[in-house]
């Protein structure tokens, strides 16, 4: 048996509250349909999905004690917890987005300074000959390499898990969503 529920064959996520006024953030001044989410309960529903992976099918029951009739309507609360969900995919593509932009400006930066530790490193080959003028030849050349890891990083490795982590955000804005008294 596993760390989740299953309903014919789809994860369950159980979520269980005093009053479904616990699901939204107490400190944003918005009334509440239009609230965010409890940090904890975001916290909660990302680790959960993480868990499941991506490939499952799985669903959010929200258990609560005392249904309040302002709230009783699962479409409400649906729409709520898809629309958060719907913004933090908005702010995963924005960082990914700034996040290419500063590779290109980052790339631009790492080849000057590539070029000058070269271009210097080459001056000292051919104006002075000696162990020390190789050595700082070659340190400059290392430097200018160096300086090239970082666009390297932002363009082949960092946004991997910013992909990753919009499908996971894509599948949460419409996940199926259940109220139940309990």
């Amino acid at each position: 048996m596993g760390r989740y529920r299953e309903e014919n064959s789809v994860k369950c996520i159980d979520l269980r509250l005093s009053n479904l006024r616990q699901i939204y953030d107490s400190r944003d001044p918005s009334s509440f349909p239009d609230r965010d989410l409890d940090s904890d309960a975001v916290d909660y529903i990302v680790a959960a999905a993480e868990d499941l992976g991506e490939g499952s099918d799985c669903k959010l029951v929200i258990f609560v004690k005392d249904l309040d009739s302002t709230f009783d309507r699962v479409e409400v609360v649906a729409d709520s917890i898809h629309r958060y969900f719907q913004y933090e995919v908005e702010i995963v593509e924005r960082k990914r987005r700034l996040n290419f932009r500063e590779a290109g400006f980052a790339l631009v930066i790492g080849s000057f300074i590539l070029l000058s530790a070269l271009g210097l490193g080459n001056i000292l080959r051919s104006e002075f000959s000696g162990l020390v003028s190789n050595l700082l030849a070659e340190g400059l050349m290392i430097v200018g390499w160096v300086a090239l890891w970082r666009p390297f990083d932002l363009v082949i490795y960092s946004w991997w898990p910013q992909i990753k982590r919009r499908r996971l955000m894509r599948k949460l804005a419409v996940i199926p969503l259940e109220l139940r008294q309990g």
